[in-house]
């Protein structure tokens, strides 16, 4: 299984919990904001890490 398939899976099920979190034991859906801008910074790392590993490797066999 390709690791961006599971990155969005784990991605998708902390987004899913932090929602159910905030709405159904805190009652504010206002606080899922706070877990959803650390998941989507943590994304956009993560692309990032994999962009810069992709040009890596295309250079190591352009080589």
């Amino acid at each position: 299984m390709d690791s961006e398939y599971i990155a969005k899976a784990i991605i998708a099920a902390a987004l899913v919990a932090s929602l159910a979190y905030s709405l159904l034991v805190l009652h504010q859906p206002l606080l899922f904001l706070g877990p959803a801008l650390a998941v989507a910074f943590f994304y956009l790392f993560w692309r990032l890490v994999r962009g810069v590993e992709r040009i890596a490797t295309a250079l190591e066999e352009q080589d």
